[in-house]
């Protein structure tokens, strides 16, 4: 046989097996139905979530400074982060923490304290008391009232 009637006859019988239109091949087949749960059972409802606190590391782009490049963290490292606020409602917490995404690259820290009850907000990981001082102090200078409280953690993971 030549090629071209090879790949010819290939292509029709290929062609002619897949149905396009959507159509069944069966006819007498019945349709497929989807489960109904029987009724002697009461549908399950589900509490909304109001709050997830988790950490996060998003960055946004902001108006000062500029992120530090690696953030994971090696185990007994020790870094230094800027504590913004500790809340005890969730909806103040996320407040502060969206604002602190507008406003600046680094990742912003939603972190659930159980003992105290309180939604810590940090910004940033620093690897110098050094640096997270000088990134303070622009964060003060830029936003006086909103920071003044704010202070420097050393973290040791």
């Amino acid at each position: 046989m030549r090629p071209c009637i090879v790949v010819l006859a290939c292509s029709l019988f290929l062609g002619g097996c897949a149905a396009t239109d959507g159509t069944r091949s069966d006819p007498s087949a019945p349709e497929a139905t989807t489960p109904v749960p029987p009724p002697s059972q009461p549908p399950v409802q589900q509490q909304p979530e109001e709050f997830v606190a988790r950490v996060d590391t998003i960055e946004a782009a902001g108006t000062v400074g500029a992120a530090v490049a690696d953030t994971t963290v090696a185990a007994g490292e020790v870094l230094f982060s800027i504590q913004i606020g500790a809340f005890k409602e969730p909806a103040n917490a996320s407040a502060s923490q969206a604002l602190a995404r507008e406003r600046y690259t680094l990742p912003v820290l939603n972190e659930f304290q159980e003992q105290a009850g309180l939604y810590r907000i940090r910004i940033g990981n620093f690897a110098t008391r050094e640096e997270a001082t000088a990134y303070l102090v622009r964060m003060r200078t830029a936003f006086p009232a909103d920071y003044r409280d704010s202070f420097i953690l050393q973290l040791q993971r």
